[in-house]
């Protein structure tokens, strides 16, 4: 039997969580502060929300809805929904998939909105209970850092525990360093070999690398690469949240190990979630689809630039910002009554304080952070130095 814990923590400036299955970890949510009221209005998977139809295009079946913020969401209509869904009608839907790209969210539709109400979310939920929600947190033990969301689980029926250490969840779990590595093209396999990982528009491409595997014979070899490999691919689809059109690239093998990894692949990634259709192409490829749970970690927090954290792709300043203040918050629950002192590049300083999140961690650790900005430093740079 899996046994299985969500853990979540809440800091100023991000809230992050992850599911844990046997002891690894599994999936991984990042998303606002639960404080942050702004959150409500995303069109997560799984919110509700009114919409108004702006337009109904028949030649594809498909109508598109105006819910209150970002682009109009897009309806596949059914012949149910198609007999009442029109221009202008208001219509309670159900987010499919977020918005991606230039494409607005993918919605399911629930009913016709009878009353008069706005455009909008229908049921307001916080990051910190979206999280638990998307990792399924209702079939494991639930474990958080914060009595507030606590408090706001408890409100929608999640049992959590609250972590009393000063350590950081995430940290003593083995978390932080999964949160780096996700990032980067390549990811060791046990034992010897990798895979390498492209992210690209239309697919998801893994390549079994053999690397320096050891085994018996030649077979045997691939073989062994093959299923440590599919394990593997599993857990990074899971973990960095990869969807849609998925193709793994095995070494040659046989019918026989085929069927191995192909079961090796569907039991890794059943006890969290479930695979779509899966096949071995002519060529011995493995195809297979998983639906759609947001964007990628790679999209969620990086842009088009440099080569950090990985080759064409550069972390964005609000993931930069993010991430500074929760090593920097971890680091004042770590030791209570230090102090920190935070030197950033001028554009990362100038984003962080744009965000007020300076003034919420003063109120929550009087006189123990400071921010400078750096001319120094290049923009995005930063660094934390502890004062006594």
């Amino acid at each position: 039997m899996n046994e299985r814990l969500t853990i979540i923590e809440d800091r100023v400036a991000q809230c992050r969580a992850a599911l844990i299955v046997n002891g690894d970890v599994r999936r991984l949510w990042f998303g606002p502060s639960n404080d942050d009221p702004n959150f409500a209005a995303l069109p997560t998977e799984g919110k509700r929300f009114v919409g108004r139809v702006r337009k109904v295009d028949k030649t594809i079946g498909a109508a598109f809805i105006d819910i209150g913020i970002g682009d109009d969401g897009f309806l596949n209509l059914t012949d149910a929904s198609a007999a009442v869904v029109n221009e202008g009608s208001f219509t309670i839907l159900e987010v499919v998939a977020p918005a991606r790209q230039s494409k607005g969210p993918t919605l399911r539709f629930i009913g016709l909105e009878e009353k008069s109400r706005a455009i909008g979310p229908v049921n307001v939920e916080t990051s910190a209970v979206s999280a638990a929600r998307i990792l399924q947190a209702g079939d494991a033990a639930l474990l958080t850092d914060s009595v507030k969301v606590q408090s706001a689980l408890s409100n929608v029926g999640f049992n959590a525990e609250v972590w009393t250490k000063n350590q950081s969840l995430f940290s003593h779990y083995g978390v932080d360093s999964i949160c780096e590595d996700v990032f980067s093209k390549h990811a060791p396999i046990a034992g010897g070999g990798a895979l390498i990982i492209d992210e690209a528009h239309a697919l998801i491409a893994i390549d079994v690398d053999t690397g320096g595997l050891p085994a018996s014979s030649a077979p045997r070899l691939r073989e062994k690469i093959a299923l440590a490999g599919a394990y593997e691919a599993a857990r990074q689809i899971m973990l960095r949240n990869l969807s849609g059109r998925i193709v793994i690239d095995f070494p040659s093998i046989d019918a026989r190990s085929r069927r191995r990894c192909a079961t090796a692949v569907i039991e890794a990634m059943n006890a969290v979630d479930r695979v779509g259709s899966i096949s071995w192409s002519g060529r011995g490829l493995l195809q297979m689809t998983r639906r759609r749970f947001g964007p990628s970690l790679l999209e969620m927090a990086t842009e088009p630039g440099d080569e950090t954290p990985t080759p064409g792709r550069r972390y964005t300043l609000d993931w930069e910002a993010r991430r500074l203040l929760v090593e920097a918050e971890n680091r004042l629950r770590n030791r209570p009554g230090g102090r920190l002192f935070i030197r950033a590049g001028s554009l990362l300083a100038e984003y962080i304080a744009s965000k007020l999140w300076m003034d919420t961690l003063n109120e929550k650790y009087p006189a123990r952070i400071l921010l400078e900005a750096s001319s120094e430093m290049k923009d995005r740079d930063s660094d934390i130095t502890e004062q006594r």
